[in-house]
């Protein structure tokens, strides 16, 4: 990424890479046909996915509300962690092919998973039975987003805070925007442990 960030992704090359990492050239094209495989493997390894696949992530046992804020933050987390690659990403996928048939079977991937775990709380009666593969859209589209928002414009959209805008997301999705009165409160405990998800 350093010489990506650097040169760009047409400008940089194996070579440059193979010296950056300090490793001969050889060996990367022994593990990656080209430098589209490099940078595939560079946004699965950083993307939400590879978090996703681990076991403790969404567990079935843990409180909806508090398992889509940590899923929110850490997919925040990720995004903003590495704005160069956000950037690169960003555009390939707006002027390649390739790079667009890769982040979108990425992207497919990411939301299979997360639909699945909308439907299997559906079918538990824990949320309405709605269009669940609409769900992971609006909140991949809304921490894609925010990355974007709070790293690639000039200047940056006013700050905010990612703790704030996960809890406020999944809020707003599991609750909508009624007033509160209209809503069961949430437990004092509940809150603490939503916050002490987001600052582990």
């Amino acid at each position: 990424m350093r010489v990506f960030a650097r040169h760009g992704f047409d400008g940089g090359t194996i070579r440059q890479i193979a010296r950056e990492a300090g490793v001969a050239e050889g060996l990367i094209y022994h593990y990656f046909e080209n430098k589209h495989a490099l940078l595939d493997a560079v946004a699965r390894e950083s993307s939400l996915l590879s978090w996703l696949e681990r076991a403790e992530a969404l567990p079935q046992d843990l409180p909806m509300e508090r398992a889509l804020v940590h899923a929110v933050h850490e997919a925040m987390t990720r995004n903003m962690a590495n704005p160069e690659l956000l950037a690169i990403i960003m555009g390939r996928t707006c002027t390649d092919h390739d790079t667009r048939q890769r982040v979108g079977q990425l992207v497919r991937e990411i939301q299979e998973r997360v639909a699945g775990y909308f439907e299997r709380k559906a079918a538990e009666g824990e949320v309405r039975d709605v269009d669940a593969h609409v769900l992971a859209r609006i909140l991949g589209g809304s921490v894609l987003f925010f990355a974007v928002s709070q790293t690639q414009l000039s200047p940056p959209l006013r700050y905010l805070d990612p703790g704030k805008f996960a809890r406020t997301l999944v809020d707003v999705l599991l609750h909508g925007i009624k007033p509160r009165a209209q809503l069961p409160e949430p437990s004092q405990e509940g809150r603490d442990e939503i916050d002490a998800d987001i600052t582990e």
